[in-house]
């Protein structure tokens, strides 16, 4: 993989550790989600303006639409998914059970769908990642929030799988803002017809459950930017390579979980889980 394109996943990697700790230490996951997607984009839009009439208005080519819109879609079910587990669930299980089966996933989709190989470095790299997932999914306290975060890993091999075509439809800057100017319209749609449950009653401004704004929009603007250096990468590198690497910061979220946030029942297993995944996704991104 180039090393320019393994620089901006690594860089993007520890952005989306730091914003999913932002999300996870809010009083309300889903709420703090939901408001960083939207004050992101919001912050974004004039810059992308700019830059599309710095660069004499480029466009995307006709397949970008439907690609997008699809991505758009994985991306709010993505996002609705991650407050409810986090909402369940701790931050050392969740992440690196969500971003290990998404690497695994991620790497198979590009074999079997793409027609990539994998060396003997990678296919231990996938071994880890199966045993590193498992290990961090042991834990008791991993039970209630396992399904959601299978399924967040799910969503983001599919979103990643299309964000590998949706690129190279032309400026992938262009691309990731069209993802998420859409994306924010399908969520706030999302969240005014989820069932009771989903989204809980609006806190009172100010009160421990309240994520206010600021630091939703710093979240939001760390998502977009490591969102848009992952699909630069994606641009310039293979799906195999790019898809596990995102995940090289598990052991850092892993590790904020069980030193900052307390969540210390099976910190062993979560530990060693999220360094088994952190290291295959190394060895099955740069192994080739």
């Amino acid at each position: 993989m180039p090393l320019a394109a393994t620089a901006l996943v690594l860089v993007a990697a520890l952005l989306h550790a730091t914003w999913n700790a932002a999300v996870k230490g809010s009083g309300d996951p889903l709420r703090a989600t939901a408001r960083a997607v939207w004050l992101g984009t919001a912050a974004a839009t004039p810059f992308a303006a700019a830059l599309w009439l710095a660069q004499g208005r480029p466009g995307l080519s006709g397949s970008a639409w439907p690609i997008a819109a699809t991505s758009a879609a994985f991306e709010v079910a993505y996002w609705v998914s991650l407050g409810v587990a986090y909402r369940g669930g701790d931050l050392s299980t969740v992440y690196p059970v969500a971003r290990g089966s998404a690497a695994l996933l991620g790497a198979l989709l590009g074999l079997g769908v793409l027609g990539e190989r994998l060396s003997a470095p990678q296919l231990a790299g996938v071994v880890l990642l199966l045993a590193g997932t498992l290990a961090a999914a042991i834990p008791g306290a991993a039970r209630r929030s396992l399904r959601p975060a299978l399924a967040i890993g799910g969503l983001i091999a599919a979103y990643t799988f299309l964000d590998r075509l949706g690129a190279r439809t032309g400026p992938a800057w262009l691309y990731g803002w069209l993802i998420f100017a859409g994306g924010s319209v399908m969520l706030a749609a999302a969240l005014g017809l989820a069932p009771r449950g989903i989204v809980g009653p609006r806190p009172a401004p100010g009160s421990a459950l309240d994520p206010g704004w600021w630091r939703p929009l710093g979240s939001g603007l760390l998502m977009i930017a490591g969102y848009t250096l992952v699909l630069t990468a994606l641009a310039i590198a293979p799906l195999a390579g790019v898809a596990p690497l995102r995940e090289s910061a598990t052991v850092l979220a892993a590790g904020w979980g069980v030193l900052r946030m307390g969540e210390r029942d099976g910190a062993a297993w979560r530990l060693a889980g999220a360094a088994c995944i952190a290291a295959g996704a190394i060895l099955l991104a740069l192994g080739g």
